[in-house]
């Protein structure tokens, strides 16, 4: 496993640098390995939404939103606020955001890949 290359060859420094931020980077794939919580990042990667207007978008269920919620709350990768009876949600993680935006670029091919 030594032998693969890095993008500046074996253990190169992304790989080193990387390996001083590990937990965060599992907590990321982490949160977007699950399907829904990844529908809802997406969701709030546009901006604040109110939970009703997550579950409308993405057509889960409430309890199914609402633990999602939490556990992303808990990951301190979104914030929230209420309205009066609405609670509204907020992509705070930039680190989220990118991976997110990186996705986003790989699979709608914005940014094809070269080679």
């Amino acid at each position: 496993m030594d032998d693969i290359p890095g993008p500046t060859g074996p253990q190169g420094p992304a790989c080193r640098a990387l390996s001083e931020h590990t937990e965060a980077a599992k907590a990321i794939l982490r949160a977007i390995s699950n399907e829904s919580r990844m529908m809802i990042l997406c969701c709030l990667a546009g901006g604040e939404m109110s939970v009703g207007q997550i579950i409308a978008r993405t057509a889960l269920r409430q309890p199914v939103v609402s633990q999602q919620l939490a556990f992303l709350r808990e990951q301190k990768m979104v914030d929230s606020r209420r309205d009066g009876k609405e609670v509204h949600y907020t992509l705070t993680s930039v680190p989220v955001r990118t991976v997110l935006e990186s996705l986003d670029e790989v699979f709608t091919q914005r940014n094809p890949p070269r080679g």
